[in-house]
């Protein structure tokens, strides 16, 4: 490949490593040309038309106020109809659901599509259409009339829903949509504002408000105009009041009503000339074309939705799945409109522009994804989710982490617009916020159709968020009480007097987020659980302790495996020992919050340095300075001031409040009895708690381009790394010390670069270092040369951990068989299934056992195991969760040729390469008889799940037939009918048994006969003809 490295770094983002390889031949130029139109169209069906067509606006800043007539359709419905759904059959129904909400805006999208309608935005459940003023044409009456045909199409196709499941599943049902309708003439405002990172269509302004209220004062199936619209179309349509001063439309159109307001104009056709022109050279700058296209049209669709459209073949599949969801409403922006003039428009832009990117920056730094803007009735709100469309396990905590540091950017933006503007512009806090948070299960994915389409979360808990976001006062960040669960350790909030929102029966219970109480000193999340295991692991890290400690090198260890194995239990024995053994300790957590380098190194120097011993700043500072001149090395007290008082007092990590004093330990002296888990759970932050990277990044980001950063500057002057290698060879040349740094996968790189530092230039201390981590192909630069793999416990260690766990000395053969048949000696799994046991009074227990009680439902996975595995499979390569997903279909025992029969179009090496890599990644064990079986059973129950219904009916199908080809049909009899019946054939599946058994009837094998009936009544327990076949050949028998 000749290309230059960054045009390849470019391309890798949308082609397959394999076609970039073959650069520059012509057919793979031209395939590359192919697949970067298709997903530019893909992508561009997420924009309104007439902006995806004007590639003038995708690189642009733009804001105009546009004539035209604005629609505002709300449905209800799909949110009562999931919960109907979810709970008739979870699996089916998140499939049923998506085939019944793409049916619903195909539908609408068509009609508009007619009516010279511009769909700009899918609000949730709702649709904002504009219909702009045509010189010589009046758009107003063809919104009026495609608001009708909207309702008609209501009427005819969803009251009630049309669609063969919901009959099959409820028989004659009165399930169904409903639409009401406002619409209001006037400018809309519109602004196109961003970064390199993301950009965005803003509408918002009076327009979007005025049609919103006309849609509350209608009822259902209901077109609302405003006064100046009936007054102007009296004559055209027949108006009755609607309250509040609106106008209900009557429609008594009848036939006069058409499909069509004008002759549908064809779309443009992407460019292909290049794809009829052969020369190398001409081909490679048609892709540059292409790839700049491509690239400028993505960013207004969020980075994660863009890669998963770029691994999934233009489609997201819709999926049921855990998200924690963020509305923001910010205002202030209609008002500087008003009170500025329209004069004033490129200004409003320039700092619209400014306040989407801080915010864009902070959402995307911490893992999130900012997936739409919509207009509010003043003002605009913000949709963020974490976790849909990708998961991490901490994204509650990700997600309240960000929406803190969105305040804080505010206020700093607010002042520096203080500053800024002249004075007669100038106003308090010109812009304004509130958020409100949940976390819970959601429909995510696409909706609408090819055409025009949105990436979308949808559900009761999306619709909380909204509702806690309208509840809050400026300023104030709300979240639902299963969010409070999963955070109160890590911030301070305030339980709220419950309070009625609107579709709630019963009040609601919040609590207002106040600031984080976690510092870089606190330990990762994990539980009291005793330690179980590992004896080999504890014995080879304690005699390097001892190692440490004497004449010898320094000692280096990383401890590895998957969330959830015990790794930061493991380092909790280490600390005890280390402690005991008159060790120094100095622990880190890499945490989102804490995981660049200033928040890292911190908080092992100040553990180091022992400043908590001091009750202020200004003693802090004092002692600082003694403690570095007993080392010789005044010199750097210029860099760990600037360190800890400029950097970590801004966190909070230096407050007095770290630690009550009557709580307060030294980590010097363990035969006082300090304790360093102890001292990480004490710590707290107050108010003024963040992010240091983010208040860098913020510091660079308000700096002119030439200038350098503030971290900059320092580290022109003095270098961090530097100081941080001096300190530490002096300090362990007499002291032994401990440094741990936990999650150390999620640091940034500048801290591992620091780290590096620090175990390639101290080769001869009295210190130890363990870092613990999850497998990254970005660690592979640290030379950790002794690592200690951290695996499952054994059966015989799960039972006796859940014996611990429970306070029992035994666990009875029931419960030990569950939890090892579904954790496979996962701590974490361990620990959460037993919880969920517990809670769903499962469990049966005395003083000395505890045991599974009879008839207990054990096919529920708790929501964290869930969760964690989720999010590991969401950064595997789609190619290998394909894989997985058809394993997951065929049960264990897969083999490779089960999985090319069944996947169909599966190259044999290549599946052999992925299979491989699953078992280096332990998801999946080789066996002796070269089958496959997953790791953990409920990874499989997690794959499976991620499979919508027509795929799992598809791949079922496949499976039915492989068994089929294997002929013996009566020894494979069962799975077979098994796969039938999933594949939804199940009269197929009967007919199949049933023909066996009359075979082994006729045969005289009456046991084998009984046996397939009685299989067949496990499949169809409804079916009474098979209990009268069992009866009979019994009698016969």
């Amino acid at each position: 490949m000749n290309q230059d490295p960054e045009l390849n770094a470019r391309l890798s983002r949308f082609l397959p490593t394999d076609l970039l390889q073959q650069f520059p031949e012509s057919q793979a130029l031209t395939t590359a040309i192919r697949r970067l139109n298709s997903l530019h169209q893909a992508i561009a069906s997420f924009l309104p038309r007439y902006i995806a067509d004007n590639e003038q606006l995708h690189t642009q800043d733009h804001v105009e106020l546009r004539p035209g007539t604005f629609m505002f359709a709300d449905v209800s419905g799909f949110t009562a109809l999931s919960e109907k759904l979810q709970q008739a059959s979870e699996r089916e129904g998140r499939d049923i659901l998506t085939e019944i909400i793409n049916d619903f805006f195909s539908t609408m999208l068509e009609i508009l599509a007619k009516s010279n309608g511009q769909l700009l935005k899918f609000a949730g459940d709702a649709l904002l259409t504009f219909f702009p003023a045509q010189r010589g044409e009046d758009e107003a009456p063809f919104a009026i009339r495609t608001g009708l045909r909207m309702q008609r199409a209501m009427a005819e196709k969803y009251q009630p829903i049309q669609h063969p499941e919901l009959k099959r599943l409820f028989g004659e049902h009165n399930i169904e949509l409903t639409m009401s309708i406002g619409i209001c003439q006037g400018q809309l405002f519109e602004a196109l504002v961003g970064n390199d990172m993301q950009r965005d269509h803003i509408i918002q302004g009076t327009l979007p408000g005025q049609a919103m209220a006309a849609e509350a004062a209608g009822q259902r199936d209901d077109v609302i105009i405003t006064p100046n619209l009936n007054a102007a179309y009296s004559d055209m349509f027949e108006t009755v009041p609607a309250g509040d001063g609106f106008f209900h439309v009557i429609d008594n159109l009848g036939d006069q009503l058409s499909d069509y307001e004008f002759t549908v104009p064809r779309r443009r056709r992407a460019q292909t000339s290049a794809l009829f022109d052969f020369m190398e050279q001409n081909l490679l700058e048609d892709v540059q074309r292409n790839l700049e296209r491509l690239e400028n049209v993505a960013r207004f669709v969020s980075w994660e939705v863009v890669n998963k459209l770029v691994s999934q073949g233009d489609h997201i599949e819709a999926e049921n799945r855990p998200a924690t969801v963020i509305f923001v409403h910010f205002n202030g922006f209609d008002q500087m409109l008003e009170a500025w003039g329209e004069e004033h428009l490129p200004l409003i832009l320039e700092i619209l522009d400014r306040y989407y990117s801080l915010m864009q920056r902070t959402i995307a730094s911490n893992g999130g994804s900012l997936n739409r803007s919509d207009p509010y009735q003043r003002g605009v709100k913000l949709l963020i989710t974490f976790g849909a469309p990708v998961l991490h396990p901490d994204d509650p905590e990700r997600a309240v982490t960000a929406a803190l540091e969105m305040n804080r950017q505010l206020k700093r933006f607010n002042a520096r617009l203080q500053d800024e503007l002249p004075e007669e512009l100038r106003a308090p806090n010109l812009l304004m916020q509130r958020i409100g948070i949940t976390h819970g299960h959601v429909y995510a994915g696409e909706a609408g159709w090819r055409a025009r389409r949105e990436y979308t979360v949808m559900g009761d808990d999306v619709n909380l968020a909204a509702r806690l976001m309208s509840k809050g006062e400026w300023g104030q960040i709300l979240i639902n009480t299963t969010m409070w669960q999963r955070v109160k350790e890590h911030f301070e909030t305030e339980g709220l007097e419950p309070f009625l929102l609107k579709g709630k029966s019963q009040p609601t219970q919040a609590y207002l987020v106040k600031a984080s109480t976690s510092s870089p000193l606190s330990m990762s999340a994990t539980s009291d659980t005793p330690f179980v295991g590992r004896d080999l692991q504890l014995l080879s890290l304690t005699y390097a302790l001892q190692q440490a400690k004497g004449p010898r090198r320094r000692q280096v260890f990383g401890l590895h495996g998957e969330a959830g194995v015990g790794k930061t239990r493991m380092t909790k024995q280490i600390v005890e020992a280390a402690e005991n053994s008159g060790f120094l300790v100095a622990w880190a957590n890499c945490q989102l919050q804490h995981r660049r380098e200033q928040s890292v190194w911190a908080a092992i120097i100040f553990q180091l340095l022992q400043l908590d011993e001091a009750k202020s700043d200004q003693a802090r500072h004092r002692l600082l300075r003694v403690r570095l001149s007993e080392l010789g090395l005044d010199d750097l007290e210029p860099v760990f001031s600037q360190l800890h008082f400029d950097t970590l007092a801004q966190s909070g990590a230096l407050e007095d409040t770290l630690t009550p004093p009557s709580s307060r330990r030294t980590v010097r002296t363990p035969a006082e009895g300090t304790n360093i888990y102890d001292m990480a759970k004490d710590k707290t932050a107050p108010e003024n708690s963040g992010i240091f990277g983010m208040v860098r990044a913020e510091l660079d980001a308000t700096l002119p381009p030439q200038n350098p950063s503030v971290w900059q500057s320092l580290q022109s002057q003095t270098s961090l790394p530097d100081a941080i290698v001096r300190y530490l060879q002096a300090l362990t040349d007499d002291t032994p010390a401990l440094l741990v740094i936990d999650d150390l996968h999620l640091a940034d790189q500048n801290a591992r670069n620091i780290l590096q530092r620090v175990i390639s230039d101290i080769q001869k201390a009295k210190l130890m270092i363990v870092v613990s981590y999850e497998p990254s192909d970005e660690l592979d630069g640290l030379t950790i040369r002794r690592k200690v793999a951290m695996g499952d416990l054994d059966e015989d260690e799960t039972v006796q951990m859940a014996a611990r766990l429970c306070g029992v000395r035994e666990i009875g053969p029931r419960l030990g068989q569950l939890l090892w048949n579904q954790t496979k000696g996962r701590p974490l799994f361990i620990e959460s299934l037993l919880h969920l046991l517990r809670e769903d009074n499962h469990l049966a227990q005395t003083a000395t056992v505890a045991e599974l009680m009879d008839g207990a439902e054990t096919s529920a996975l708790p929501d964290d195991v869930r969760e964690l595995i989720i999010s590991r499979l969401d950064r595997l390569s789609p190619e290998i969760r394909s894989v997985l997903q058809i394993a997951a279909v065929i049960g264990d025992g897969f083999s490779m040729p089960m999985l090319i029969a069944v996947g169909k179009d599966i190259n044999e090496l290549r599946l052999e390469t992925l299979l491989g890599e699953l078992v280096h990644e332990k998801i999946i064990d080789l066996q002796l008889d070269s089958t496959y079986r997953f790791q953990h059973g409920v990874t499989q129950d997690v794959v499976y799940d991620s499979l919508n219904r027509l795929q799992r009916q598809k791949l079922h199908r496949a499976a039915a037939d492989y068994w089929q080809a294997q002929g013996d049909i009566d020894r494979h009899l069962m799975i077979i009918a098994f796969h039938l019946v999933k594949a939804g054939m199940p009269t197929r599946a009967q007919e199949l048994i049933f023909e066996t058994a009359r075979e082994a009837e006729k045969n005289q094998q009456l046991d084998r006969a009984i046996e397939l009936y009685t299989h067949a009544q496990e499949i169809f327990p409804h079916d009474e003809t098979i209990n009268t076949h069992i009866a009979r050949l019994q009698a016969q028998r």
